[in-house]
């Protein structure tokens, strides 16, 4: 089997695309049938794919403008039998079958959040190609029920077209902790994401501004993280927030972390937070359960199905709450018993890479067999 992995990207590409392809690409090259693995990119981006051990085919980085049919070329005039495309964009001049993933469910959302005129018009546009792109693929991968759920609602598909297959999690790339080049002290909350208008991060900072208003002093928050394109005006936002609310010394900006410095974040907060409106599916919950830290949540759908009841709750918006959730934090992440830890640490281990590689290379396998006219899978 050769297998192309499209990774038709613009103006750059999520964290998740890198964890996801540094956990699937030694798993999938595993298996005696792939004969050929290639990542298809532009060439700006190909330095971010170097490090991995397969071979890496760049485009024009303006591939886009001619709707990626210089990947679409490449993967057809050398004979892949299918295409795994990492973002939901259509592919032009593509001959064999391809396998799209589904990884951004907020174009698909009415914004309950406050979001600029060009950035509602963005998710418009991000709408429409994905539509084009589910409609062109053999077969969808929905990284979460709930991405399976809002894309059947929203796209005309038929039955049996898209498969739920969920990222992974791997105990042994938490092994390394250590502490980033940041003065973080001894008690604080750690959360994490990329600066977006659905991150929902100033759920944290009013929060933190009640407490220091009911108790005169309030907790650290170390936040990792980096702008997203398009919407530097977001962190400027939360900026102007922090002094507003008086809690500049409170809010610690880490910037991007690499995954040992998460770790670590992780094992010495009080509580992990995660506030975001809006998700297709969360590697940092499960990377967070997996370490058995306590974990606070918004009340978003697909959050409830990746921490099922592994997390203190909270209305999305409603920062009262999340800072009673993070006073009794504060009281409680040092007495969870070994009971719970476990059931945490068994809930994350339910999302395996190995599972994720297997699942994803028997639907590539069946969208092969599909386009030849069998649609057995063994």
């Amino acid at each position: 089997m050769k297998i192309a992995i499209l990774i038709p990207v613009i103006r750059g590409f999520s964290g998740g695309i890198l964890t996801y392809l540094n956990a699937i690409i030694p798993r999938i090259q595993l298996y005696t049938e792939v004969t050929k693995l290639s990542i298809v990119v532009p060439q700006i981006f190909a330095k971010d794919f170097c490090h991995l051990e397969v071979d890496i085919h760049t485009v024009s980085p303006f591939d886009y403008l001619f709707g990626f049919r210089g990947m679409g070329k490449f993967v057809s005039s050398n004979s892949f039998d299918i295409a795994l495309s990492l973002t939901a964009r259509k592919i032009n001049n593509i001959t064999c079958p391809i396998v799209t993933m589904a990884q951004n469910v907020e174009p698909f959302h009415k914004p309950s959040y406050p979001t600029p005129f060009f950035y509602k018009l963005r998710l418009t546009l991000l709408k429409k190609e994905y539509t084009i792109a589910c409609q062109q693929a053999s077969f969808i991968i929905a990284v979460s029920n709930y991405m399976k759920t809002v894309l059947r609602q929203s796209i005309e598909i038929p039955d049996g077209k898209v498969e739920v297959i969920y990222n992974g999690y791997d105990a042994n790339d938490h092994r390394k902790p250590k502490k980033p080049n940041h003065p973080i002290p001894e008690l604080f909350f750690f959360s994490s994401g990329s600066f977006s208008w659905y991150r929902g991060f100033e759920d944290i900072v009013q929060a933190t501004a009640v407490i220091k208003s009911k108790h005169g002093k309030a907790p650290i928050i170390a936040i990792s993280g980096q702008n997203s394109y398009g919407v530097y005006a977001y962190k400027k936002k939360l900026d102007k927030l922090i002094k507003s609310m008086d809690v500049v010394e409170n809010i610690l900006w880490l910037g991007q972390l690499d995954q040992n410095e998460m770790t670590w974040c992780y094992q010495n907060s009080i509580a992990f937070i995660q506030t975001s409106r809006v998700e297709s599916f969360s590697n940092t919950q499960v990377e967070a359960m997996g370490i058995s830290k306590l974990c606070i949540s918004s009340d978003y759908p697909l959050m409830k199905e990746i921490f099922k009841n592994n997390a203190i709750f909270y209305s999305a918006g409603d920062y009262r709450t999340l800072a009673q959730a993070m006073i009794f934090a504060s009281g409680n992440s040092s007495k969870k018993d070994s009971t719970k830890k476990k059931k945490m640490n068994d809930r994350a281990l339910k999302y395996s890479w190995d599972v994720t590689a297997d699942k994803t290379l028997k639907l590539l396998r069946s969208a092969i067999l599909s386009n030849n006219g069998n649609t057995s899978v063994t």
